[in-house]
């Protein structure tokens, strides 16, 4: 995945992340990158923050400018839970379950990563039908 990106505290994101989205497509730079994905990744969960980069798909051909990086996500398994809503309320409550409900209570599978992906669908973002998406890398338990 290319993108850009930006640190984030994870007491606040759910309000400057939006932020965020609206500086990138303000600025422009939906013109090089059309934000299909929003990927967190935390570097190590003892920090209070954690990198969220605006995304696409990187295809090996596109230029890559400075303001913008490259993000590799290995292959894997993955959980994928589903947002039907307005953005950005539907994708943040349906986060806050994940991590609070799912993650904790989950005996089958465990996070395999470091990261998640939220992908976004084309449409209307503030439809009450809108559907967006959160990917999350696991792995069978042991147990």
């Amino acid at each position: 995945m290319f993108g850009m990106k930006r640190t984030f505290q994870f007491d606040d994101a759910y309000q400057n992340i939006p932020m965020f989205w609206e500086e990138f497509f303000t600025k422009g730079y939906g013109k090089e990158i059309c934000g299909c994905f929003g990927v967190c990744i935390e570097e190590s969960a003892k920090e209070k923050t954690f990198t969220y980069m605006i995304a696409d798909l990187y295809d090996g051909k596109q230029e890559i400018r400075d303001e913008f990086t490259l993000y590799e996500i290995p292959k894997g398994e993955w959980a994928i839970f589903t947002a039907k809503g307005p953005l950005p309320k539907s994708l943040q409550d349906v986060n806050t379950k994940i991590w609070s409900e799912w993650v904790p209570n989950s005996r089958e599978y465990e996070v395999a990563g470091g990261y998640n992906i939220e992908m976004y669908t084309e449409g209307d973002t503030k439809a009450s039908d809108y559907i967006s998406e959160i990917w999350v890398p696991v792995r069978k338990t042991n147990s």
